[in-house]
């Protein structure tokens, strides 16, 4: 018998059959397991998910969680992905991280994925809730398609906030404004 968790949990593996004794242990790791992922699956904040966006899906590092949404059709490119990290790990580690730095550790990766990669910073910024985030706009081939994004870090309350979103160029003019719209309304969550 092969018990499977969710993959953040791993698998789980016992014998076809054991014991009461082995079977109560068992139920007992099972809820303790559930209790810990229904925590971790609930995104730290609240906003208005745009209606051709579902999600999300969950990864979790040690810079941060990153809550991922994709288009409700599978034939759209389109991508709307939030990393959260908490200020005070963060500056442990890195001492102070700028809004800057935090976009710059985001483009290097962006650029070892895409052709022709270019971007830039824009003058105005985005608005994530109450706050306004510096934003750069690039753009890269990929799959022999022309990708535009938008990437920017900010902080709220008690996390740095990194919005990245992507799309094919030629839907992006519809896509784009939709997002940009519901990250107005992006507020941390009430611990």
């Amino acid at each position: 018998m092969c018990i499977r968790l969710k993959w953040r949990c791993g698998v789980l593996y016992s014998k076809a059959i054991f014991h009461k004794k082995h079977s109560a242990t068992l139920v007992g790791f099972i809820l303790f397991c559930s209790c810990l992922l229904a925590d971790s699956d609930v995104p730290p904040y609240n906003f208005e998910r745009p209606i051709f966006l579902v999600g999300p899906e969950i990864s979790n590092s040690l810079m941060g969680s990153t809550y991922a949404y994709t288009a409700r059709n599978s034939n759209k490119d389109i991508r709307l992905l939030i990393t959260v990290m908490n200020v005070t790990e963060i500056r442990e580690r890195f001492s102070e991280l700028s809004n800057v730095q935090c976009i710059n550790l985001f483009l290097e990766e962006l650029k070892k994925v895409h052709e022709q990669f270019f971007s830039v910073n824009m003058t105005r910024p985005l608005s994530v809730g109450s706050a306004e985030f510096l934003r750069f706009r690039w753009t890269g081939e990929k799959s022999d398609k022309t990708m535009i994004g938008v990437l920017s870090c900010g902080r709220l309350k008690d996390n740095y906030y990194v919005i990245h979103f992507t799309d094919a160029l030629k839907s992006a003019t519809h896509s784009f404004p939709a997002i940009r719209t519901s990250l107005k309304t992006l507020r941390p969550s009430e611990k």
